[in-house]
């Protein structure tokens, strides 16, 4: 089992950059069914909450500003409605963990006209909970996960 001070995976991350990767690999796997139970579990009040951050996330694409923290925002929001404890925390922790890496490749995502396709992305998410078809929402999340993968690994 590699080490690092502390066992902290965000010091890892900090020491080798391609552990991203990694954490990316999980996110895959947990955060594709947090969206598959978000669409079974959530209450109306998380799909208000999820629904604002879709709004202003639009309203940033007009206006030609970026949408980092609405990002992070969403996946948050939609790991509290899976109403999965666990699951919130594991999330919250992995994204602790890389959240200046995130920031950066978001930024650099968002300012390179991708931001439309990242934006598509989190609509798809968005509106399959919404519809409640929760393999659609597993399967949008992957998707939108396998594209941050691919823009991640180019800044490693």
């Amino acid at each position: 089992m590699e080490k690092t001070k502390g066992n902290l995976l965000a010091e890892l991350v900090k020491v080798e950059r391609e552990r991203v990767l990694d954490v990316v690999e999980v996110r895959k796997g947990l955060e594709s069914f947090t969206a598959f139970y978000a669409a079974k579990r959530a209450l109306p009040e998380d799909l208000r909450k999820m629904e604002l951050v879709i709004s202003d996330m639009a309203n940033n694409l007009e206006n030609g500003k970026t949408s980092e923290v609405l990002d992070a925002c969403f996946h948050m929001l939609v790991a509290k409605a899976s109403h999965n404890v666990v699951w919130l925390h594991t999330i919250q922790s992995l994204f602790d963990s890389m959240k200046i890496f995130q920031q950066t490749v978001c930024r650099a995502v968002y300012l390179t006209g991708e931001d439309k396709v990242l934006y598509a992305h989190h609509f798809r998410i968005f509106e399959s909970i919404f519809e409640r078809n929760a393999e659609a929402a597993r399967e949008a999340m992957l998707e939108h996960l396998i594209f941050a993968e691919q823009r991640s690994s180019t800044y490693i």
